[in-house]
């Protein structure tokens, strides 16, 4: 058998609380977790903070192509309207075959772009359909 010695005061020491050390380990665990839990979570602020500026500079680049896009848009057009105008004499008349070629275009462009947005949507109800499994079937 073990033999117990006296600690300082004469009396039995208490034998090691094993609840307590485990204790001890959990509050280090739960500091050192808190502790990259929050590293992590600056981290991920920085990242989303240069992604953030990142994405702010490439919207203030295209905006400012958009514009140019735009006032090049506006001299052609004029240039169009005035070749149109030494054609027809009439400026009404050139203003009028210039408006009916854009509306003719504009028509063209909604047609294509309706086409395509029906054919993305049956796509992506047939990607869903192929993710999802059928609950009718139960």
């Amino acid at each position: 058998m073990t033999e117990q010695h006296p600690d300082q005061d004469g009396g039995v020491p208490d034998p090691p609380d094993p609840a307590g050390r485990f204790s001890e380990a959990a509050g280090r665990l739960s500091e050192e977790v808190g502790t990259l839990v929050r590293a992590e979570l600056e981290r991920a602020r920085m990242e989303l903070t240069e992604t953030a500026r990142e994405t702010g500079r490439g919207s203030l680049a295209l905006t400012a192509g958009g514009v140019c896009a735009l006032l090049a848009l506006l001299s052609a057009h004029e240039a169009v309207l005035r070749a149109a105008e030494r054609h027809w004499p009439p400026p009404q008349r050139a203003a009028t075959v210039v408006g009916l070629g854009y509306a003719s275009g504009a028509a063209a462009f909604a047609s294509f772009g309706c086409w395509r947005l029906r054919k993305a949507r049956a796509a992506s109800r047939e990607a869903l359909a192929h993710m999802v499994p059928d609950r009718t079937a139960d």
